[in-house]
């Protein structure tokens, strides 16, 4: 994983301190993340709670905002409107990133961080959205400096039932059409159920609600907190996967789309020319993580990377290819691929069948190097 740590300047002339992480090996115009961190808190915390999305391929960017890391300011002065800004200007670096898919950016928030990533999607286009035990502010006091009325907040506010007509953050929920994830706190000391009710009433549809069993609000505790990492980075990759079909049946709507188990859940497999149409020779179009090791009987394969990079093993070997090369596998050679959602072309003759494709066992797998 590779960290790039910059500056973002704001509208109003704040240096926000900010990292970038990202996996070197993935190919350009990744989806991305933003995420948000919660009052009093900073990126810090949340490097370790995004690593598992990076590995996945997705582009993350974690900023303190004003008054909190180490970005300028004391937090005594700023409002959630200051707040606000800092958001959108980290939402417009990333989406200027010439790396970043503009078209797929999701964000992240926690606590605090989630009800500005509420008001978010009513400011900009947002392809995902996931929140850890949000809080609830009111509109009335969006420009006075959120530290003056914290207590209030939690004595009060926190507690109460409120409607979507009257709360920003819960009115650019209710338009917003994308997916996404509620984590509730089990045992949450600050965020009540009456809170996390709010939300759920302001959200209409792609919801999914799902409780951080034993946990208090911030997830101190290490189960609770491996606990919310797994929450969050299996919602994304199921997103991911959902992603890299829908690629294949818009390019190809008529063909077979699979995701491959076997061993490794990390393989996509399009039929573009099927045995069904020729016995003879068959033609797939495929993204591979890593594929589980095995043999063909009859098969040839032949292997054309058409974007990313791919590390494959055959027999004791192992082989690197990068864009345009091609390697020929012949029937009783064991092989396997590792990619950073490779895309090849795989050529069989004669077609590809089930009864051909023998998986080894996993012991022949070698992670090491």
């Amino acid at each position: 994983m590779k960290q790039e740590h910059i500056t973002i300047k704001t509208s109003d002339n704040q240096t926000l301190d900010a990292v970038i992480l990202l996996h070197p090996d993935f190919p350009p115009k990744r989806p991305a993340i933003l995420a948000l961190h919660g009052w009093t808190s900073s990126k810090e915390r949340y490097i370790e709670r995004v690593t598992p999305l990076v590995q996945m391929g997705y582009i993350c960017l974690l900023f303190d905002m004003r008054g909190h890391g180490k970005s300028d300011g004391e937090l005594q002065n700023f409002s959630r409107k200051d707040h606000l800004e800092d958001c959108l200007a980290a939402y417009d670096f990333l989406a200027n990133d010439s790396r970043v898919d503009a078209d797929d950016i999701s964000l992240f928030g926690s606590s605090y961080g989630g009800y500005m990533a509420s008001v978010v999607v009513g400011k900009r286009s947002v392809a995902h959205l996931a929140l850890k035990a949000p809080a609830q502010y009111p509109d009335d006091s969006f420009e006075v400096p959120t530290l003056s009325i914290r207590e209030f907040m939690l004595e009060n506010y926190f507690h109460k039932s409120v409607k979507v007509s009257e709360n920003k953050a819960f009115a650019a929920l209710n338009k917003f059409q994308g997916d996404v994830l509620l984590l509730q706190c089990e045992k949450d000391e600050i965020i009540p159920p009456v809170t996390i009710q709010n939300y759920l009433n302001a959200l209409k549809i792609n919801t999914d609600h799902f409780i951080l069993k034993g946990s208090d609000h911030s997830s101190r505790n290490p189960n609770h907190n491996r606990d919310f990492i797994s929450a969050l980075s299996d919602w994304f990759q199921a997103l991911r996967e959902e992603r890299i079909i829908e690629a294949f049946r818009a390019q190809h709507p008529y063909k077979a789309t699979v995701e491959i188990p076997s061993l490794f859940p990390t393989e996509f497999l399009c039929e573009v020319e099927s045995t069904s149409e020729h016995p003879e020779y068959s033609k797939a179009l495929v993204v591979i993580d890593k594929s589980a090791p095995h043999k063909h009987l009859k098969t040839t394969e032949t292997y054309k990377v058409l974007k990313g990079s791919l590390l494959l093993h055959k027999d004791d070997t192992k082989i690197l290819l990068g864009e345009g090369d091609e390697l020929t596998i012949n029937p009783g050679e064991i092989h396997w691929a590792e990619g950073h959602e490779t895309l090849i072309e795989c050529y069989s003759r004669p077609g590809w069948t089930r009864e051909d494709h023998v998986l080894e066992e996993s012991e022949t797998v070698d992670t090491n190097e």
